[in-house]
Formats: C-alpha cells, structure tokens, sequence
C-alpha cells in the first residue's frame, strides 16, 4: 500500500492566479506529484506569530511583519513551487500595504523569461494584495 498524500482540506479559488485551467501533467500525460504540491504550495494559508524574532522592535505598539521577514517566506515558497530552480536576485519588489502578526496570507508565483512574478496575498480577503514583484531564479546545482 502507498502512503496517502497530505493534501490541503481546501483549495481557495484564487490559488495559481486565480484559476486552473487543467492539472499539471508531464509530457507523458502523467500527474506528478512534485508538481501538484507546488500547486498546493500556493495554496497554503501562512501567519507569521507575534512573538516572531523578526518583530522585536517592530514598531512597539503597532506591530507589522518586516519586510525581510515575509520575503523570506517568498524564497521558500519559491523553492518549493521551482524545485529545479533556486532564487536568486531580487529585481523587483514592492510592498502595498502592511502585514500585522498573526493575519493570514498566501503565496503566488508564475514563471516569466525573466523569473518568477509573486504576489502576496491576505487569506482572508484574497484580492488583498500585501506585496508583489519578480525575483530571478537561477538554475538549481545538480550536485546533492
């Protein structure tokens, strides 16, 4: 017997940029499993707790996630939906409006020539943009 996949309850309908025209399938007509769990990655509600490292000193009394903090969760998501790619240089980011601690969101990401474009997204209000850009991605080393 195989091991059961763990896949999200709920999928919201703004995962992989709105819509899936079809299942990811490889030249073979096959589902993959890598494939679908980059699927589910963008899927994945995230929250960054209040007593985060990174928000000690955050502006006291008003805390707000840093922005180093939530693009950290960016290069992760991005390892994980682009298992053959790795992150690289940031070449455009741009932050709309805060992320407070413990508030839900998600990661968006689509390959372009150029790499891969992100949008963050609030969870809970999923035309709510947080930040957005496009990050270079470099081709992963094959050595283990």
């Amino acid at each position: 017997m195989f091991p059961r996949p763990s896949l999200p309850r709920k999928c919201s309908p703004r995962c992989a940029n709105g819509s899936i025209p079809r299942l990811p399938r490889n030249v073979n007509g096959k589902l993959q499993q890598a494939a679908l769990a980059a699927l589910f990655e963008q899927c994945r509600p995230r929250s960054i707790r209040a007593d985060h490292p990174s928000l000690a000193g955050h502006f006291p009394g008003d805390p707000m996630v840093p922005g180093v903090t939530l693009l950290a969760h960016v290069a992760e998501a991005l390892r994980a939906i682009f298992p053959q790619r790795t992150p690289g240089e940031i070449l455009h980011a741009r932050f709309h409006v805060p992320l407070r601690p413990g508030e839900p969101f998600s990661i968006e990401a689509r390959e372009e020539e150029a790499g891969a474009r992100f949008a963050v997204r609030r969870a809970d209000a999923p035309g709510a943009v947080i930040a957005s850009g496009l990050w270079a991605l470099d081709e992963a080393d094959p050595r283990p």
